[in-house]
């Protein structure tokens, strides 16, 4: 679920994004790698419905799981779509499922830091994840965006995600994980689109990841539609999730 704020799609202007998404559930199916976005803040106006289809690929991962019954990402496509609809400007709900994760239910804080102007944005989410229960822990997973309009709705840049591990504990640098994605976001007719390339900086990274996010945002009954609406920004970072924990059985 998500909102609406004016401020965040409004073009020319040089605009501060601060926000907070946090939330955790039980999940039953499996997935790999799904979502890889940096919440930007542009997110669906009250009732309006959104969709986006994220897609994505690792031709050259992790070999082996990150914990007992997790999923290797070597080799995985992952498709997941995700619905949303504008109710409020600060809870969105997501679905961890446990090849993902040892805890069962989970909380993520996640403020959205950044400033924009009419040729650049810069975008921080220094993001921390707590789960609870047995092998619960609190992660710090910062991801970061940096993007130059070169025309209108076409935007190019770069993309930061990693995952420090457990916070007061951090990982080695080498058992970290750091990917950094060549990106590119545009209109295609109706739909925006988001599509990178990352390349792992460590060994506890995956070498290779192809991502790419279709969105749709329909209109709002009794609104004018007009280009400043977006679909809303998608969740997690996905890093963090196949993170090699320190979790044990």
């Amino acid at each position: 679920m998500t909102g609406h704020s004016s401020n965040s799609t409004r073009r020319h202007k040089l605009a501060w994004l601060l926000g907070v998404i946090f939330w955790g559930v039980l999940g039953e199916s499996a997935k790999a790698t799904d979502e890889i976005q940096v919440y930007n803040a542009g997110i669906a106006q009250a009732g309006q419905f959104t969709i986006q289809q994220h897609l994505n690929y690792i031709p050259l991962g992790i070999k082996d799981p990150p914990f007992p019954g997790g999923l290797a990402s070597h080799h995985s496509l992952n498709g997941t779509p995700e619905f949303a609809y504008g109710v409020t400007d600060w809870c969105e709900i997501s679905n961890e499922t446990p090849p993902f994760a040892q805890t069962r239910f989970a909380l993520e804080i996640r403020p959205i830091i950044g400033i924009r102007n009419a040729e650049y944005e810069f975008i921080v989410n220094p993001i921390v994840d707590i789960g609870f229960g047995k092998y619960g822990e609190a992660d710090f997973a910062p991801a970061a965006r940096l993007a130059k309009k070169l025309a209108p709705d076409l935007y190019a840049g770069f993309e930061y995600y990693s995952d420090f591990g457990k916070i007061g504990d951090f990982k080695t640098v080498s058992e970290q994980q750091h990917t950094l994605f060549a990106v590119t976001d545009f209109k295609a007719g109706i739909f925006d689109v988001n599509f990178g390339v990352g390349y792992g900086l460590t060994s506890a990274s995956d070498r290779w990841v192809v991502k790419s996010i279709i969105g749709y945002a329909f209109p709002v009954p009794g609104g004018n539609p007009g280009p400043e609406q977006h679909p809303s920004v998608g969740p997690v970072n996905p890093m963090a999730h196949s993170s090699l924990r320190s979790f044990q059985p």
